[in-house]
């Protein structure tokens, strides 16, 4: 269901024409906001890229190497291949349509470099958009917290994307599926202690995806 709302949301990549989008994914640790950027996004835009003649270029970004709008321009220039003073000059150059993800966003814990670094993300789109008519960037935000908005000033609070995705905590029996479709290790495990597995996760780890297959791993690696 997570996998439909997120292909829903983005479905504005596969049109004749992009535009401008701004959106905020949040749900618990291990509720699959990584997992669904990394496998879906990331493979979908190289299917996109393969019929688009704007090609979507995306630029992943973690919180933990963008504390401060320095270092936020800093990551964004290290996988343009340019001087951070250059960006925008290196994007205009290019026929390229970027979409920048920052994920782990709760790990920017001071209040002005956060509100910094989302007004950056904001208004990048229109500071490319001064010699051009096309929409140039996109953003997609990834945190933990729903409530995020709280520690904003109130002209970001205003920028802030008004698309928002949220990821539920997974159930006893979708966590049994994720760990059902390793199946190599499945199979040394089997389906009874799989189960228990599933329910021990939901009840004390608070269904965290990541660490049911942890746990997983480490169970395979006993059992040999």
């Amino acid at each position: 269901e997570q996998i439909k709302e997120v292909e829903y949301q983005l479905r504005w990549l596969k049109g004749d024409s992009l535009n401008f989008s701004s959106q905020y994914w949040h749900g618990p640790r291990g509720s699959g906001k990584t997992t669904i950027l990394k496998n879906y996004l990331l493979k979908e835009i190289d299917e996109i890229n393969k019929t688009h003649d704007f090609p979507i270029f995306p630029i992943l970004l973690y919180g933990s190497n963008c504390k401060s709008l320095i270092r936020l321009e800093y990551s964004i220039a290290k996988v343009l291949g340019c001087k951070s003073y250059d960006i925008i000059n290196h994007m205009q150059k290019n026929r390229k349509f970027y979409l920048i993800v920052l994920d782990d966003l709760n790990v920017i814990t001071n209040k002005e470099e956060l509100n910094a670094v989302i007004k950056y993300l904001y208004e990048l789109n229109f500071m490319l958009g001064v010699n051009s008519s096309l929409p140039r960037t996109s953003f997609i935000l990834i945190n933990n917290d729903p409530n995020i908005r709280i520690d904003l000033d109130e002209d970001v609070k205003s920028r802030f994307p008004s698309t928002i995705l949220s990821f539920n905590r997974y159930s006893s029996e979708e966590i049994y599926k994720i760990l059902k479709s390793r199946q190599h290790a499945a199979e040394e495990i089997g389906d009874e202690i799989l189960g228990f597995m599933a329910n021990y996760v939901v009840n004390y780890f608070n269904s965290d995806a990541r660490f049911a297959i942890k746990l997983l791993r480490e169970s395979v690696y006993h059992a040999d």
